[in-house]
C-alpha cells in the first residue's frame, strides 16, 4: 500500500436486530400510488460499493420489485455513493418514466445502516432532491455510517512476517531448519494528526469543531468513535469484522483487508487515537492490525 494517500476504512456489518419473518431486510416504496417492497437476503455486506456488496444488492431489488409492480420495463434503480463535500453519503437515484415518490422506508429489522435520520439510514427521508419525474434523486446529508474517512494522510504502513521453524542439529554437526510456514499479516496502519472532529462525537456536534474538520455539524458518522462504538457489536460469536483499507478514498478498486486486533483499540477508542494539540484538536491515529489470509 503506498504512503501519502488519504485512506477509507469500511467495516463489513451484519445487523444484529431480527429480520423480517421471511429472513430479509426490506425497503418500501410507492411511486404514483403503486407500492412495492423491495427484499434483500439477511448478511453480512459492506457498503463500499463492491461488487456483491449491500449497494449493489440493494440497486438490483429496487430495480426488479419496481419493473414487476409498475410495468415500466425502463425503470432503473442505483443506490451507490456521492461525494459531497469531504464525506461519503448515500445516493439513490431512480430513472425511467416519470413518476412521483411518496413513500421510501426502509424496514431492515431496525439495524441503523445507511447515514443518519428517520432509522439513521438515508440522512432524511425528506432530503429527496427530486421527488418527482423521470430521474428521482436522493442525497444523504451524513456520511455513510461503517465507514471512517480520517481525510488525512496514512504516513506508515508496516507489514510484519510470522514463521514456524523447527531448528536441530545434523548428524554431521551442522544445523539444520526447517520452515513450515512463512506469512505476513502484522500491521501498523498510521495516520498523521487528525481533525477532532473525526475522532470524537461531541467535536463532531459543535459547530467550530465541525467546520475545522469540513464535517456537517451534528453528523454522527463522521467520527472515529462511531466507527469503534460499531466495531464491538459487529464482533459476532468472537470473530472480528473484516475492515477494508483503501489507501485512497476517491479510488476503491484496490484495498487491503485487515482485522483490527489490538488490544488498546478494542477496549477503548483513546487506545488508537492520541491527542498531540488541543489548539487546534489534533490526534495521531495507530491501528494494530493483521492482514486477513485468504
Amino acid at each position: 500500500m503506498a504512503t501519502l494517500t488519504k485512506p477509507q476504512f469500511s467495516m463489513s456489518f451484519t445487523p444484529s436486530t431480527v429480520v423480517n419473518a421471511d429472513g430479509t431486510w426490506k425497503v418500501d416504496v410507492t411511486l404514483s400510488g403503486t407500492s412495492f417492497t423491495a427484499s434483500v437476503a439477511a448478511g453480512t455486506y459492506f457498503l463500499d460499493g463492491s461488487v456483491g456488496g449491500f449497494f449493489e444488492v440493494l440497486s438490483a431489488a429496487l430495480t426488479s420489485a419496481d419493473q414487476a409492480a409498475t410495468g415500466d420495463g425502463t425503470a432503473d434503480w442505483i443506490v451507490g455513493y456521492a461525494v459531497l463535500g469531504l464525506s461519503r453519503r448515500i445516493r439513490i437515484t431512480r430513472t425511467g418514466l416519470s413518476k412521483t415518490l411518496t413513500q421510501f422506508d426502509f424496514d431492515l429489522g431496525g439495524g441503523s445502516v445507511l447515514g443518519a435520520s428517520q432509522d439513521a439510514y438515508t440522512g432524511g427521508e425528506t432530503e429527496w432532491v427530486t421527488p418527482s419525474g423521470t430521474v428521482l434523486v436522493f442525497d444523504g446529508i451524513y456520511q455513510v455510517r461503517y465507514i471512517w474517512l480520517p481525510l488525512e494522510y496514512l504516513m506508515r504502513d508496516e507489514s510484519h512476517g510470522t514463521r514456524t521453524i523447527a531448528k536441530s542439529q545434523s548428524v554431521s554437526g551442522r544445523p539444520s531448519v526447517d520452515v513450515y510456514s512463512s506469512v505476513w499479516h502484522q500491521r501498523v496502519l498510521q495516520i498523521e494528526p487528525v481533525m477532532g472532529a473525526r475522532v470524537h462525537q461531541w467535536m463532531a456536534n459543535d459547530s467550530d469543531f465541525a467546520s475545522e474538520a469540513s464535517v456537517v455539524t451534528g453528523d454522527p458518522n463522521a467520527a472515529l468513535e462511531r466507527f469503534w462504538a460499531d466495531h464491538g457489536p459487529q464482533t459476532i460469536n468472537g470473530a472480528l469484522p473484516v475492515v477494508r483499507v483503501a489507501p485512497d478514498w476517491l479510488d476503491l478498486t484496490t484495498y487491503t483487508e485487515v482485522l483490527l486486533a489490538g488490544d488498546e483499540w478494542l477496549q477503548s477508542m483513546t487506545g488508537a487515537a492520541e491527542e498531540v494539540s488541543s489548539d487546534p484538536a489534533l490526534y495521531l491515529i495507530r491501528f494494530d492490525a493483521q492482514t486477513v489470509v485468504t
